[in-house]
């Protein structure tokens, strides 16, 4: 079983999403994949240093408290092949 996690964000500090993309790589799940989907302000810099992680970057924020990226990165998830979002 495929399971994807799936982390909006907006402006966390740096630390923040690596902690979040680490917690994620060390889950013990055999097949576990990361998306992590920027609402208007992307972190390339950090999130470049992770591979594996599927990053989505959304031109606006939406101001839905991550609605909208939550809503897009389940379905990217999906469409790669995932069982459980």
């Amino acid at each position: 079983m495929k399971v994807a996690v799936v982390t909006p964000y907006y402006k966390e500090p740096p630390a923040t999403l690596r902690r979040c993309m680490d917690s994620v790589a060390a889950q013990t799940h055999p097949d576990v994949q990361h998306c992590m989907v920027a609402d208007g302000h992307p972190q390339a810099e950090v999130t470049r240093a992770y591979p594996k992680v599927l990053c989505v970057n959304l031109p606006v924020a939406h101001g839905d408290y991550g609605n909208t990226p939550r809503g897009v990165g389940a379905l990217c998830a999906l469409s790669e092949g995932a069982d459980l979002v």
